[in-house]
């Protein structure tokens, strides 16, 4: 998993030009289940209905190694630590839905693979035939959403995923549903969305490059509505607003000429539950940053405060150095709209967890967990050793499922370590990953994790460039070495050892 820099962008930022592309795909592979019945998309939906299938001859099939050392893919011995269940080279984890993992893999991240998280097998894969790249893949409700694209943008500066096509997989099987371009309805605009798609109750949610938000049928890519921007929602100096979804029921943000918006739609019809505006100068973090538990959804914004003097507003300690713009999270009941409370100075590295009525901060400084009806601080952990500086941080290294949160932390051994240096390496045991109760942080388990070291790159493995957690599926928890050999993941039987 590559790590990337935290930046918060406005909505608007992503708008970009739209190249779309024509897709060939030959007849279904033998052995492919079976077609369902023809339907005839609507013109609005552009959708290509399921009578083809794309190939899988073309994707990698990477080797598992189990018990061979840890990480076996990257030869080392790592002596006195027990080696994971499993380890391989099968791509950058993107979504799990059960105990199957959907990773993006090939040389020019151009397939989607299937995992079995248990055993690390490969249980199909799934090429983007003539679409320049897979930027982005959803999974839920037997279905697999792969958008595919390429990127825009030239580093360092901000470099966005041009997003063109989706297509939809039968999760099980990995055969080719139907697939819609995202060409939108204005001039000079484009998607620059990093997920632009949701599943809820049989649907598809897509966002168009426009502002516009429509609904597909899971199986067909039927038209089923399609949602114009609301008429509060002013275009910007920039052109038309863009929206994200932030939650699959479905939750949209809006970045408008005055403010930035959140509108909850009604999964079946497309109208407005509810809609709330941000203070004047708030924007959400791009890609969209929430979580959700106990009917609230916690997001991630920029902005001047406290949103409204009756919003219970929670001080944090900073989970980061001081010296950095932080960032809020608030919290939104999700029948109401109705901001519930702000938790404020968050370090702009920190993601948001939640599970069981829990929602959690949490950054490689530490994690602070509360009461997601209140606010209240339910507990903290600060990391005993923690990173020297913010900027170039990797995405926090977590997890939340099943009353568990998952992270990574890294020993006094990895404090020894040099970052600058092209011969320290990681040793076994300078990072562990624990396992908490997420409602009273309570430490479950935790687990020494083997040697991790840069390869040929010749970067090292401090306390600066942690491993990561991927995903959490209960006791299975697939580890990434951030900068060991491109595409590797570990598995873990965290009920097991």
């Amino acid at each position: 998993m590559t790590p990337r820099t935290r930046a918060t962008v406005t909505l608007t930022a992503a708008a970009l030009l739209t190249a779309a592309c024509a897709q060939v795909r030959p007849p279904p592979p033998a052995g492919s289940d079976p077609l369902p019945p023809a339907s005839q998309p609507t013109p609005a939906s552009s959708a290509t209905p399921a009578s083809q299938s794309s190939p899988v001859s073309s994707c990698p099939q990477p080797p598992v190694t189990p018990y061979q050392g840890a990480p076996a893919v990257l030869g080392l011995n790592a002596k006195g630590v027990p080696p994971p269940l499993w380890s391989s080279a099968i791509g950058d984890v993107a979504a799990l839905d059960g105990q199957t993992a959907f990773t993006i893999t090939g040389r020019t991240a151009e397939c989607v693979l299937a995992v079995n998280t248990a055993t690390g097998q490969p249980l199909w894969n799934w090429s983007a035939a003539r679409h320049p790249q897979v930027m982005a893949v959803t999974a839920g409700q037997g279905i697999v959403i792969a958008a595919t694209g390429h990127g825009h943008g030239t580093a360092p500066a901000a470099v966005y995923p041009l997003i063109d096509h989706l297509t939809v997989l039968n999760a099980a099987t990995g055969r080719q549903l139907w697939t819609v371009p995202l060409t939108g309805h204005g001039q000079g605009d484009g998607d620059g969305q990093w997920i632009p798609a949701a599943i809820t109750d049989g649907i598809v949610i897509v966002t168009e490059n426009d502002g516009t938000v429509e609904a597909l049928d899971a199986q067909t890519g039927t038209l089923v509505w399609k949602d114009d921007i609301p008429s509060t929602c002013h275009p910007n100096a920039q052109g038309s607003p863009a929206a994200s979804i932030f939650t699959a029921e479905p939750i949209i943000g809006y970045q408008c000429a005055h403010a930035s918006e959140l509108t909850a739609l009604n999964p079946a019809t497309g109208a407005p539950r509810w809609t709330w505006q941000a203070p004047s100068g708030w924007t959400f973090n791009l890609p969209p940053e929430s979580a959700q538990t106990a009917g609230i959804t916690a997001v991630i914004a920029s902005g001047p405060g406290q949103p409204a003097t009756s919003t219970p507003n929670r001080h944090t300690w900073l989970l980061g150095p001081r010296g950095y713009d932080p960032v809020q999270i608030v919290a939104i009941d999700d029948t109401t709209g109705r901001p519930v409370w702000v938790l404020d100075d968050v370090a702009a590295s920190a993601d948001v967890y939640a599970s069981d009525g829990q929602t959690c901060a949490a950054s490689p400084y530490g994690v602070e967990c509360l009461n997601t009806a209140t606010g209240a601080e339910a507990w903290q952990w600060r990391a005993a050793v923690a990173p020297s500086q913010e900027p170039g941080l990797p995405t926090n290294t977590a997890a939340a499922a099943n009353g568990r949160l998952y992270d990574i932390a890294a020993t006094p051994a990895a404090a020894r370590i040099n970052p600058e240096s092209t011969t320290q390496r990681s040793a076994p045991g300078t990072f562990i990953l624990q396992v908490r109760d997420i409602a009273t942080g309570h430490v479950i388990t935790t687990r020494p994790l083997s040697a991790y070291y840069g390869g040929g790159s010749s970067v090292v493995v401090s306390v600066d460039d942690p491993p990561g957690v991927a995903a959490a599926d209960g006791p299975m928890v697939l580890v990434t070495p951030e900068f060991g050999e491109p595409g590797a993941v570990e598995g873990f039987d965290m009920m097991t050892g």
